[in-house]
């Protein structure tokens, strides 16, 4: 992975961003589209960053919640 995507997925990971997502899903009033692609994304970063969490734990981290959660 180039050092732009690391720097965009650095600044995307962080618990403040998780934060505002997760606020997001548990919005009621936010449209499912918006909730369904916040899980998307979430998942698809969960999964790509699985073997890379001592880069970026966040995104692996909030996925297997959500998981848990049963979302």
């Amino acid at each position: 992975m180039d050092k732009a995507n690391i720097s965009f997925h650095r600044e995307v990971g962080t618990k403040e961003f998780m934060h505002v997502l997760i606020a997001m899903l548990n919005n009621k009033s936010l449209p499912k589209e918006i909730q369904q692609k916040i899980v998307y994304l979430i998942q698809k970063w969960g999964i790509r960053f699985e073997k890379q969490r001592d880069l970026l734990p966040l995104f692996s981290d909030v996925y297997g919640a959500l998981k848990r959660s049963g979302v």
